[in-house]
């Protein structure tokens, strides 16, 4: 591909509008000849290398680059914690498999059978830890948005857990752009304004239908009610050491209530002064304990005051403690509205 292909096939909110061709830069001087060497004119790919015009953000120009395929892939494996999968080892899978794809999407090594590996690929090591992470993967349960994000799609990232909030699949995605008029207003009204994130998106849009498709047995839908904790230290959970992403994944599990609705989306903050609570199970000198130490007791999501700073252990049954409140409200609520319907009823029998 070329950046004159890149522009006018493909991009259509102008992000490459800045960009010019490594070999023009050479031309006209950017690219002093003593560093010509350290910039190829051309991808592995084939495709055209390109850069600002101050020589920023040195890439290959076609979108679907196996290189850049293979970056995202590692990226994927990352953030869904499967290790022994590094870039250059995604970007050998992404080269050996790309000619197996039907969407020219990394994505959909995730539903490809094992015996159609080619040998070079099934004989190597790694193919194990390539098996056993998407084993992993698609056993995970996961919301669209933390999904999305996980594809590492560039400049997006984890802004898709701002832009895509309370949507709960690829479907609804399309339902709410077409009903802003386009991708870019969709965008804009959730306070995202990049053009070069419109663009990636764009360009995407076939992973993030693979990956919804793929993974529809394990996106489950957000909960009703957001809870952000920050974690501080080493946690323990019934007498078992548990990582703070394990901590959260539970907290989710047993948030659903018994209609198998999900009440509470228990989020991990950074943020020590954002956060509902601050969960520490031992004592400490970290910003974050001394923050929890310091904030004492503030009034909760139920109008109840609580310790900012709880244990894993107390956080747990908090938890449990809200979600039969949120259950006695739902009884309630059934309650008032058959009142409701046996008074309409008796009052229809009265003519």
């Amino acid at each position: 591909m070329t950046l004159k292909e890149l522009k006018e096939n493909h991009d259509r909110y102008y992000a490459f509008s800045h960009f010019m061709t490594v070999e023009e830069a050479k031309r006209l001087g950017s690219i002093p000849e003593e560093y010509w060497d350290y910039f190829p004119d051309t991808c592995e790919c084939g495709s055209e290398n390109i850069l600002t015009g101050n020589l920023q953000q040195p890439q290959c120009c076609n979108p679907k680059c196996f290189i850049k395929q293979g970056y995202a892939l590692s990226e994927l494996l990352t953030r869904f914690k499967c290790k022994g999968l590094g870039p250059a080892r995604c970007i050998e899978i992404v080269k050996t498999l790309s000619p197996q794809f039907k969407y020219d999407s990394y994505i959909e090594i995730l539903d490809m059978n094992p015996n159609s590996f080619p040998i070079a690929l099934a004989q190597k090591a790694y193919s194990v830890d390539l098996l056993n992470a998407i084993v992993k993967i698609r056993s995970e349960k996961i919301t669209f948005p933390t999904l999305i994000s996980n594809l590492a799609i560039p400049t997006l990232g984890d802004k898709a857990l701002k832009l895509l909030q309370g949507v709960n699949s690829f479907a609804e995605f399309a339902a709410y752009v077409k009903a802003a008029g386009s991708l870019q207003k969709f965008c804009d009204s959730r306070g995202i304004h990049d053009p070069m994130v419109f663009f990636w998106i764009q360009q995407s849009l076939i992973d993030m239908w693979l990956a919804d498709l793929i993974m529809q047995n394990s996106v489950r839908k957000e909960g009703k009610i957001k809870i952000e904790i920050c974690i501080t230290g080493f946690l323990h959970l019934n007498g078992k050491r548990i990582t703070k992403d394990e901590f959260v994944k539970f907290c989710n599990e047993i948030s659903v209530s018994e209609d198998g609705t999900q009440v509470f989306e228990v989020i991990q903050n950074t943020a020590k002064v954002g956060a509902v609570h601050i969960i520490a199970d031992a004592p400490s000198n970290s910003a974050k304990y001394l923050a929890g130490l310091r904030r004492g007791e503030e009034v909760d999501i139920d109008g109840v005051k609580r310790s900012v700073l709880m244990s894993s252990s107390e956080f747990i049954d908090y938890l449990k403690e809200l979600l039969e409140k949120w259950k006695q409200k739902q009884d309630e609520i059934k309650q008032v509205e058959q009142q409701k319907t046996n008074l309409q009823v008796q009052g229809m029998k009265l003519f």
